[in-house]
């Protein structure tokens, strides 16, 4: 089975996946990637693939603000010259053209997306709405990223039985191994990174809609029960010199910023923390979130990220919160901070929970949402994901 992924760049994150499709036999995977990378992304170019691949199908132009716009004019030959039997692809400016290609190649089309109703809602302009309800119903069929990109293209008008759903994976077992061979010298680690007591890690943007700033205030708040707490935070945005601010005022010593790392140094951050936050005004789906359940790491996440409802057992391996609820987020930070005994628990659990979003699981989703079958499981629709 000749399968073409459309994809606008060469997230880390989607190489194991893109991977473990490679390695099926019975798969034979095209990636066509839009650029080599976006404003504001930093990642350096995965050194782990083991896929077919091409860059430039489109051209990217970039627009203010750091948006990017992508005319595809020569996707649809590209993919009618493959002639795949299944092209994947997400977004609207992609989404397309590469339906387009597989009408003409006579393949069939599957969207797939990580969005939710609540990360549209605040990135997307109402008019585009109509142009991302007719590509999802052209399509002949529907890749759900979670649950709630499942409600998302429901919401569209896609009928429940049109979509599937096959949670965004992260390498499990890499990041599980790194993480515990990390662990063996917790202790250097954290007197390199300056942290001690109950250390509190978020990784991703320093961006508002990520709610960092939420993060902060329940932080401070919370010290005032668990004065041992420390924030660590890895990433870097267009926040980051307010918030050193704020942080430097209201918790000196007690924050620290280590700024932008790639995916292969998150390892070491994993293993130095206590607990995993992630405070997401909105989050199509929240990648960090699985690898933090990888990492085996008790999570505090919030119920408007996309993965939240998939990856989080609430009492169980984590705690969902509303991040705008401070008194809420204040109380379960105490909680944690205050009980080693459950943090153990709930981080145990998470890595039993890892094992949903792992790549071997996500292939299999994937396969059998187009068609292909897979070893373990018949196709299933979200319907019977829900049952």
């Amino acid at each position: 089975m000749r399968i073409a992924i459309v994809t606008n760049i060469m997230a880390p994150y989607r190489v194991p996946l893109f991977n473990e499709l490679a390695s099926r036999p019975e798969v034979d995977l095209k990636v066509l990637v839009a650029a080599s990378t976006e404003p504001g992304r930093q990642w350096d170019w995965p050194d782990d693939i083991r896929f077919d691949y091409k860059i430039g199908c489109t051209a990217a132009v970039r627009l203010p603000r750091g948006r990017v716009v992508y005319l595809a004019a020569n996707l649809a030959g590209e993919i009618r010259c493959l002639r795949p039997t299944a092209v994947l692809a997400g977004g609207v400016a992609l989404g397309y053209p590469a339906l387009l290609g597989a009408r003409l190649a006579k393949s069939r089309f599957y969207s797939w997306s990580e969005a939710t109703d609540l990360s549209e809602k605040a990135t997307t302009p109402a008019w585009r709405w109509p142009a991302k309800g007719l590509l999802a119903r052209l399509a002949d069929g529907c890749v759900a990223a979670s649950s709630a990109t499942a409600a998302y293209y429901r919401g569209l008008g896609v009928p429940p039985e049109r979509i599937h759903i096959a949670l965004l994976p992260v390498d499990v077992g890499a990041i599980s191994a790194a993480v515990d061979v990390a662990r063996r010298d917790r202790d250097r680690l954290r007197r390199q990174l300056g942290v001690d007591g109950v250390v509190l890690l978020y990784v991703g943007r320093l961006e508002k809609y990520k709610g960092v700033d939420l993060l902060l205030d329940a932080f401070v708040a919370a010290r005032r029960q668990v004065p041992s707490l420390h924030l660590l935070l890895v990433g870097d945005g267009s926040l980051r010199d307010e918030l050193e601010l704020r942080a430097e005022s209201l918790a000196p010593g007690r924050v620290t910023f280590v700024g932008f790392r790639q995916p292969r140094e998150l390892p070491s951050f994993y293993a130095s923390a206590d607990v995993f936050c992630l405070f997401s005004r909105q989050e199509p789906f929240g990648a960090v979130l699985a690898e933090a359940l990888a990492a085996g790491l008790p999570v505090i996440s919030s119920r408007s990220a996309g993965a939240t409802a998939d990856l989080v057992d609430d009492g169980l391996n984590g705690r969902i919160i509303d991040p705008r609820a401070t008194g809420q987020c204040v109380r379960v930070l105490a909680q944690l901070a205050a009980d080693s005994d459950l943090r153990r628990r709930m981080g145990a659990a998470s890595r039993e929970r890892a094992r949903a979003c792992s790549v071997e699981a996500a292939a299999d989703s994937i396969l059998a949402a187009i068609g292909a079958g897979c070893p373990s499981d018949p196709p299933a629709s979200a319907e019977a994901e829900r049952s």
